[in-house]
């Protein structure tokens, strides 16, 4: 399993701030631009909404909620969740707002108020864990993309075995072989390897070369 790089220098980022006017983000704001990162209000409701107005990416965003501020659940198709490491401001750690940091997708917290020194530690935790479920997930997608095309690469080594009077590991064994050489993974060569014609198809004779054989 190939791991994950760990990101330490965040500079160049844009913070995406939904927080009220308070102490606690003054303090982040300097704090964020003393690590090279530029800081962004926006409402709440933009980012429940999903109308942000620009394009958010995971390498160039990061959201800071305050979780103490009134906005309905996050549970629609619009809402922003999951599009960057995402940092929770918590003023108290009752279950709810616990929950609603779960619901979020928050990878990192922060205690309110806010002090400096705490700050590159969350988003250090926040931006790393972002990549590692990130990575996770497509690997869990690629798995499951893999298991859809089974059936093709069941079908090529049948094909294979009876085109080549050899037996099953000799025939997958052929079909890595030829799959590395395309620099496929060995299902989508299956794929392109049943879509050829079968060696002892014939081939169509045009009709007026049918025509003259009459």
């Amino acid at each position: 399993m190939k791991n994950t790089r760990v990101i330490q220098n965040f500079t160049g980022r844009q913070a995406l701030l939904a927080l009220g006017q308070s102490r606690s983000r003054d303090t982040l704001v300097a704090t964020l631009a003393r690590l090279g990162i530029e800081a962004v209000d926006i409402a709440i409701e933009e980012w429940i909404g999903g109308e942000i107005g620009i394009p958010v990416t995971p390498e160039g965003h990061l959201a800071f909620i305050d979780l103490d501020l009134a906005f309905p659940s996050p549970q629609s198709d619009g809402a922003a969740v999951g599009l960057c490491p995402t940092i929770a401001l918590i003023g108290s750690e009752v279950p709810s707002r616990l929950r609603l940091m779960v619901e979020l997708g928050a990878t990192a917290s922060l205690t309110k108020p806010v002090y400096g020194g705490s700050v590159y530690s969350a988003l250090f935790l926040a931006v790393n864990e972002f990549n590692l479920r990130a990575g996770l997930h497509q690997r869990l997608r690629d798995y499951e993309e893999r298991r859809r095309k089974r059936p093709a690469l069941i079908s090529a080594i049948i094909r294979l075995m009876a085109e080549g009077q050899c037996d099953e590991a000799a025939a997958f064994l052929q079909l890595r072989r030829d799959s590395m050489r395309h620099r496929m993974s060995i299902e989508d060569y299956a794929e392109s390897f049943l879509d050829r014609p079968r060696p002892d198809q014939t081939l169509p004779v045009a009709p007026g070369l049918k025509a003259a054989r009459g």
